[in-house]
């Protein structure tokens, strides 16, 4: 069995703290459960990395099942150690209430301690909560010039923020030509909000000439990535003949895909059409 494992190669240094990962996805052919075990093993030395690793085992359910509790806890010894990775998804799981009760504050905390070493995506989480407001006080101003600084050097979550910043008016005027080219940019990247929203810009005309099915082809790329709504909207699309022709199979089965996920309109569609042919 070859599974993804994914293992960060960069040591604590002489603070017992990591700099920004050199961090690498590799094929291992071993099975799920020999990995598991390996990383349990190493976890007993105490080392902040294999601790972590363990952790992301009991997450992702690799080799032993998901326990969300085991995992945070791992999170927890790894990032007392000072493991940027692990003050990162500690900080998730916090923000979550993944594993341990939610608390925003603690998560906002944890992102800052993780941004001050550099970690990007923690620095992107930081902005995320000033936007939202989540365990800070709101600050779109501060939210906007990260994700302008993010999204000029490549970051795919950055570049879909910010187009949401011109399309929403935080921290700047609406302008809706200058959303659609940042939702551009980050779709180029397969971001999977970035490719919804910009297929919504197709389809209703906005920052975009009007083109139905450039916006159905962009919905299908994010419902095929796993977005429910997008496979709501693709569904509808094909049941009514949106930017395609109509096709009731077609537009069943990207419903019955948005089910599977708990999309409840999708449910609620299905019924309905169930009950006209009943």
């Amino acid at each position: 069995m070859i599974i993804e494992v994914l293992l960060f190669l960069a040591q604590p240094d002489a603070t017992g703290l990591s700099p920004q990962p050199a961090a690498a996805v590799i094929e291992i052919k071993e099975s799920a459960e020999a990995v598991f075990l390996r990383c349990r093993q190493e976890a007993e030395h105490g080392e902040a990395a294999a601790i972590y690793r363990l952790g992301l085992c009991y997450l992702e359910g690799r080799g032993v099942a998901a326990d969300p509790v085991k995992a945070f806890d791992c999170f927890r010894q790894s990032s007392d150690k000072g493991l940027v990775f692990a003050h990162y998804a500690r900080a998730w799981s916090c923000l979550e209430g993944h594993g341990t009760r939610k608390d925003p504050a603690e998560a906002f905390r944890l992102f800052g301690q993780a941004a001050e070493l550099g970690h990007v995506e923690s620095q992107y989480a930081i902005a995320f909560c000033q936007l939202e407001g989540l365990g800070t006080q709101a600050d779109p101003d501060a939210a906007y010039r990260t994700f302008k600084e993010l999204a000029e050097s490549g970051h795919a979550g950055a570049q879909y923020q910010l187009g949401r910043c011109f399309s929403q008016g935080f921290a700047v005027s609406v302008d809706p030509t200058a959303a659609a080219n940042w939702y551009r940019k980050a779709a180029e990247q397969n971001d999977t909000e970035a490719l919804f929203a910009l297929g919504d810009c197709f389809m209703n005309g906005d920052g975009r000439s009007k083109d139905k099915e450039k916006g159905l082809k962009l919905w299908v790329q994010a419902g095929n990535q796993g977005l429910a709504l997008a496979q709501y909207n693709v569904g509808l699309c094909y049941l009514r003949g949106i930017g395609c022709r109509r096709n009731e199979m077609a537009g069943r089965q990207w419903l019955e895909k948005a089910v599977e996920q708990g999309d409840e309109e999708a449910k609620k569609t299905l019924a309905s059409l169930d009950k006209k042919k009943g």
